[in-house]
This record gives structure tokens, C-alpha cells and sequence, in this order.
């Protein structure tokens, strides 16, 4: 080859004659090196749908562009789903289950994912992407689930011992005996002949605050006696002010009716106060509900999705699972590496 440039006519058409002949001899290297790069896949079903050996430098390049293109859809992609992962399963989700006791009353709240737009989309790439990080979460959700149940059981068994003292019957001066009527705190009597009644809630959550006060070391405090002067309609359906007992702790109206009854829910109140398997309720409530406030596989799994916003939002990595969701960008020249 060296001897047929060197005997052409002129230097021009030496030149590229020389030219042409090295522009070939790299283009066919690097055509073979390729080839060799991709030959152990010609079994799969993408190297016999392009034919063995028609995937050269033309191909290569194709899959090179189909690459950028498709790593800037999924680094978007990502971004996308990795808020909505942020918003639906982070710190500010109240996702797992909650339970206290609220003036008077249990109140809870069950397990509950956020209903965002594509939720089940980043469901996907939770279970699939990150396998560990979803076993966390169920493993919290069942561990918080046991501690609710154990605080409602709790604080029913404290709401029973309280109705079994304060609804014994009371004997009265003519030697006969009542008892008072449970009512909600939204209850206001409107006849003048009403039956003595204690409002259970309020009840409740004095005996269960005074108990709380109490293990803090404050003073004790007892429920007062006071008259009361209620506006109420007599037999006749006409408005009289008629005087009627009262017993309050601090602001709360615990029970109206007469003296001998009202006085023996302040009582009964006392009683109960300083009852040891009382005060029990109340420790135990407080140690579980500490247990719900500061659980440690929560805090875990918070932290963890805490952690793969952060991978993506700040440090530009790509959401984990590509290809587990629907909306997931394809890109069939990787799927076959």
C-alpha cells in the first residue's frame, strides 16, 4: 500500500490517498472494538431484534444519545417522586398512629397515608427501591398500633374505677338512696325538678389532672361547694331563679343536685385521689404515651426518608426502583447491561 501512494502522480493526490486510507483503517478499529464491546449480548432479545452483526459505531452512538436522554428524564423523575416520598411518608405526614387522653376522652388517630396526587407511584419505588427503609416503616406502624391499644385499654380500665366509686348509690336523709346521672359536658338542665347528675367528662379529667399534678409535688386541691343560682322552668312552664348546689374543681363544673349529693361526689373525689391503684393508672399512662412520643424505630424511619430527599434534592442522585412504577422513563439499551 505504502509503495502504490508513494507512485501517484502528484503530492496533492498523495496526500489524500493517505488520508482516506487512515480515516478507514481507525474506523474499522474502533467498529471491531465496539462489536467486541456488546458481542455477550447477542443472545438477548435486544441484540436479535438490531441483528448480530449490524450493532456497529452508528448504533453506539444512537444508544450514547438515547442514554442522556434518558438519565435526564429519571434524574427528574426522581426529583418528582422523591418529594412526594418527603411530603407522604416524612416528619410532617402524621402517618403512624397516635393516642392520648384529652379532657376526659380517649382520642385517637389510626395509621393513614397523605392522599397526594401519584402517591401510589412513590409507593413503588419505596417498596422496590428501598426494601430495608419500608420494613422499618411496618415494623413502627405495628410496634405504635400495640403501644395505642395498650394506652386505650389503659385508660379505660382508669374510666371504669372511677364510674364504680362515683355511681354507688347514695342514702339520702329519709333513708332511702339515689343515684346521680351520668351526663356529657354539653348538658344544661332546663327544669326545676331535674335529677342530680355529675358531667362524666369533666369528671374524669379532674381526677386524672389532680392525680398528674400531684406526681409533679404540687399541693393537693379538692373540689369546692358553692350555691348556684340556675334560671329554670318550673311545672307551670314559667322562669324562676332557684337556688341548687354545686360541685366545681378550678373552673370545671363537676355535679348539681342537693347538698348531701354534691357533697359526696367532693367525696368520693378525695377518695379517689388518693386511691395507690388510681395513681398507678395515671404512671403507667404517662410511661406509655412517652414510649409513643419518642419511639425509636419511628425516629428511624423518619430519618431515612429524611435521608433520601436528601440524596436526591441536594446531592443529585437518582431514585432508587427505576423501572418498579408505571411513569418510570424507559430506556431499553440499559436494560440490557
Amino acid at each position: 500500500m505504502s509503495w502504490f501512494i508513494s507512485n501517484l502522480p502528484n503530492h496533492t493526490v498523495r496526500k489524500y490517498a493517505f488520508k482516506t486510507f487512515y480515516n478507514t483503517i481507525c474506523y474499522c478499529w474502533f467498529d471491531n472494538r465496539c462489536r467486541n464491546l456488546f458481542r455477550y449480548r447477542k443472545h438477548s432479545a435486544y441484540w436479535r431484534s438490531i441483528g448480530n452483526s449490524n450493532y456497529s459505531v452508528i448504533s453506539f452512538l444512537k444508544d450514547t444519545e438515547e442514554t442522556r436522554r434518558f438519565f435526564r428524564e429519571y434524574k427528574q423523575h426522581s426529583t418528582d417522586i422523591g418529594k412526594i416520598i418527603f411530603e407522604g411518608w416524612g416528619l410532617n405526614s402524621s402517618l403512624f398512629a397516635t393516642c392520648e387522653y384529652r379532657d376526659g376522652r380517649i382520642v385517637r388517630t389510626n395509621t393513614s397515608e397523605l392522599q397526594l396526587k401519584d402517591i401510589g407511584l412513590a409507593r413503588q419505588h419505596l417498596q422496590n427501591g428501598y426494601p430495608d427503609v419500608w420494613r422499618r416503616k411496618r415494623e413502627a406502624e405495628d410496634e405504635l398500633n400495640e403501644l395505642c391499644d395498650n394506652i386505650e385499654n389503659k385508660i379505660r380500665s382508669y374510666q371504669n374505677a372511677i364510674f364504680e366509686e362515683i355511681d354507688k348509690e347514695i342514702k339520702i336523709e329519709s333513708g332511702s338512696s339515689s343515684t346521680l346521672i351520668r351526663r356529657d359536658n354539653d348538658y344544661i338542665p332546663v327544669k326545676t325538678d331535674f335529677q342530680s347528675f355529675y358531667y362524666r367528662d369533666n369528671l374524669l379529667s379532674s381526677i386524672f389532672d389532680e392525680l398528674t399534678d400531684r406526681q409533679k409535688g404540687r399541693e393537693p386541691e379538692f373540689p369546692r361547694i358553692i350555691e348556684e343560682h340556675m334560671q329554670l322552668e318550673n311545672e307551670r312552664n314559667r322562669y324562676s331563679v332557684v337556688p341548687k348546689m354545686k360541685c366545681s374543681y378550678r373552673d370545671r363544673p363537676l355535679a348539681y343536685g342537693s347538698e348531701k349529693q354534691v357533697r359526696e361526689v367532693a367525696s368520693r373525689f378525695q377518695k379517689l385521689t388518693s386511691d395507690p391503684d388510681i395513681d398507678k393508672f395515671v404512671k403507667d399512662y404517662y410511661e406509655l404515651e412517652d414510649k409513643l412520643t419518642h419511639n425509636e424505630k419511628r425516629n428511624q424511619f423518619y430519618e431515612s426518608i429524611q435521608n433520601i430527599w436528601k440524596s436526591i434534592n441536594q446531592n443529585g442522585e437518582l431514585l432508587k426502583g427505576q423501572g418498579t412504577c408505571t411513569d418510570c422513563p424507559r430506556k431499553s439499551f440499559l436494560r440490557h447491561f
